[in-house]
C-alpha cells in the first residue's frame, strides 16, 4: 500500500491547528483572568470606574475633597484606607486599631521617607501603581478614592496565604486623604461615635480644650494629685474598636512621665479615684503612634488611682 504523504499531511496540518488554536483558547493569560474577574466585580457592584491608561487598574474619585487646600504630595498627610479582594474573602479595613493609616509624605507612600521602613506587605508594583494613581487623580485634601488593582501587579497566582490573600485576588482599595488641619475633628467623630456604640451619649462626658472626654467614675477620697505625683494605678487601655490593648494591676509611675492625657486628666481625681477617658493622639502617641498602636490613633482608658502610697 502507498501512502500520500502530501494528502496526509493536507488533512493532518489543519487538524493539528485545530487543537493548537483549542488549546490556545482554553489557556488564559493572567492579563485575561484579571480583566474577566475585575469586570465581573463592576457590574456586580454597579460601580462607575475608568481604567488607568493601559494598565488594567481601575479608579473612581469617590469624594473630590477640598478644593481650596491642593493636595501636596511633598506634604505630610493623615490617610486611612481599606483593602479586600474582589470576592470577599480577604478584608482589611480601619478598625482603629490595625495598620491601614499611614502620616507621612503622601508621595513616600506606602513606607515613608524613613530609610528604617519595614520591609514591604506588598509587591513594590502594587506600590508603585497606587502611588500613580494618588499622585494624579486625588486634587485636593480629604479626597477620597477607590483604585482596583489586578492581581498581576500584587500576588498573582498563588496569593498570599500567611495574609489570606487567595489566588487570582485582584484587590479593591479606598483611600481616605485626610489633613492635619481636619485631624482633630475626624479624631472627635470617631471617639462620639466610640462613646455611642458603648451605649453612652458624649453629653455623658465632660471635654477638655484639647479634645479629651473624660467621666469621674469615684473622685477619692484620698490627697489630691498634681502632675508631679508619683502613684500606683490599674488600669484597661483599648482602642475606640473595643480591643484592650494593655492593662495592669499595680503599675507605678509619675504623672509627668507619661502621656500627655494621663497627666491633665488623671490630677482631676484624688487617691482612690477612678476616671475613664477617650483621649486624640495628639494627646497619646501623636502621628507615628507607638508599638502597637497605630499612627494618629484616639484611645480610651480606665484607671484608677490607689490610695495606699
Amino acid at each position: 500500500m502507498t501512502i500520500n504523504f502530501k494528502r496526509l499531511m493536507f488533512w493532518v496540518v489543519p487538524i493539528l491547528m485545530g487543537l493548537v488554536a483549542c488549546e490556545k483558547k482554553e489557556y488564559q493569560s493572567i492579563e485575561e483572568l484579571d480583566e474577566e474577574n475585575i469586570q465581573q466585580y463592576i457590574r456586580q457592584n454597579n460601580l462607575s470606574v475608568q481604567q488607568y491608561g493601559t494598565t488594567g487598574m481601575y479608579y473612581e474619585v469617590l469624594q473630590e475633597g477640598d478644593p481650596e487646600k491642593l493636595l501636596k504630595f511633598d506634604a505630610l498627610v493623615p490617610m486611612v484606607f481599606t483593602v479586600k479582594s474582589l470576592d470577599g474573602t480577604y478584608v482589611s479595613s480601619d478598625t482603629l486599631q490595625g495598620s491601614n493609616r499611614y502620616y507621612d509624605f503622601l508621595g513616600y507612600y506606602p513606607y515613608g521617607n524613613s530609610s528604617s521602613a519595614n520591609l514591604p506587605s506588598s509587591p513594590v508594583e502594587a506600590n508603585n501603581s497606587i502611588k500613580n494613581v494618588l499622585a494624579e487623580m486625588l486634587k485636593y485634601e480629604n479626597g477620597r478614592i477607590r483604585i482596583i488593582i489586578p492581581s498581576r501587579y500584587l500576588y498573582g497566582r498563588n496569593g498570599n496565604s500567611s495574609l489570606g490573600i487567595p489566588a487570582n485576588a485582584s484587590l479593591d482599595y479606598v483611600f481616605h486623604v485626610l489633613s492635619a488641619s481636619t485631624l482633630p475633628a475626624y479624631e472627635d467623630f470617631q471617639i462620639r461615635n466610640a462613646i455611642a456604640n458603648a451605649g453612652a451619649s458624649a453629653d455623658e462626658y465632660e471635654k477638655t480644650e484639647t479634645g479629651i472626654y473624660y467621666k469621674i467614675l469615684e473622685l477619692g477620697d484620698g490627697d489630691g494629685l498634681t502632675i508631679d505625683s508619683l502613684v500606683t494605678a490599674s488600669y484597661v487601655g483599648k482602642f475606640l474598636s473595643g480591643a484592650e490593648f494593655d492593662s495592669s494591676d499595680s503599675a507605678v509611675f509619675r504623672l509627668s512621665g507619661v502621656i500627655t492625657s494621663w497627666g491633665e486628666i488623671i490630677p482631676k481625681v484624688n487617691r482612690g479615684g477612678k476616671i475613664e477617658f477617650y483621649t486624640p493622639s495628639t494627646s497619646a502617641y501623636g502621628r507615628n503612634g507607638s508599638g502597637s498602636i497605630p499612627q494618629f490613633t484616639p484611645l480610651y482608658f480606665s484607671v484608677t488611682i490607689r490610695n495606699d502610697d
